[in-house]
């Protein structure tokens, strides 16, 4: 999969995709005046953040319609690429300011 970026899968991050475990993300963006966003090393986050949805996990029902009304929103250039599965339990559960914490 290395040498062929569309064989690549997504790897969920565990325990975080477990339904019973309550993730925590960390955001960046307001602090400085700026968008939210993930919080990146790229952008400077001393932590980052991660998120996805879980291949082991189905979505819990608090999620399904949370989820299907945020990907029937995404215009085409914003879908997911081929082999993201987007139905497994989503995560993190809450984020925010977590940039130079």
């Amino acid at each position: 999969a290395r040498t062929n970026p569309k064989k690549c899968g997504y790897n969920p991050s565990f325990p975080a995709s477990s339904p019973y475990v309550t993730a925590v993300g960390a955001t960046q963006g307001p602090e400085s005046g700026t968008a939210e966003i993930a919080c990146t090393s790229d952008q400077g986050g001393g932590i980052t953040t991660g998120g996805g949805f879980s291949t082991i996990f189905d979505a819990p029902s608090y999620q399904t319609a949370a989820v299907a009304s945020y990907f029937t929103g995404l215009s085409k250039s914003e879908e997911p690429v081929s082999g993201y599965v987007a139905t497994g339990r989503g995560y993190p559960d809450v984020a925010m300011a977590g940039f130079n914490y």
